[in-house]
């Protein structure tokens, strides 16, 4: 509930709109899977666990951690939003709208095993 609610507000907050409450307040998982497959994919691998094309240092964050997924959701969008410092993760908010990111954390949530 507390992720769904703070998905709600940063999307009303950042005034990106949407066609549904409920589709605001979760993100879309059909759209987020898609959005990872467009942007995620090579860095952090198919799977979530950090296994992507690109070899960094440090490794990618594997996204179906319990150090991932215990975050808070403004800890996971910020991640997305504003990077992760000394990472090879950049920041995305030039590249997705707020509504976009909304869609991608819902995936990103789902990869929790």
């Amino acid at each position: 509930m507390k992720r769904l609610s703070f998905l709600f507000l940063l999307i009303v907050f950042l005034g990106s709109g949407s066609s549904s409450e409920g589709e605001a307040a979760q993100g879309d998982l059909k759209k987020g899977k898609a959005l990872y497959f467009t942007h995620c994919v090579e860095c952090h691998g198919p799977d979530g666990q950090g296994h992507g094309s690109w070899p960094f240092s440090p490794s990618p964050a594997d996204l179906t951690a319990p150090s991932i997924q215990e975050k808070s959701d403004y800890a996971l969008w910020k991640s997305v939003h504003e990077g992760v410092p000394n990472s090879a993760m950049g920041s995305w908010k030039w590249v997705l709208s707020d509504r976009e990111e909304a869609h991608l954390l819902t995936y990103v949530q789902s990869l929790a095993p």
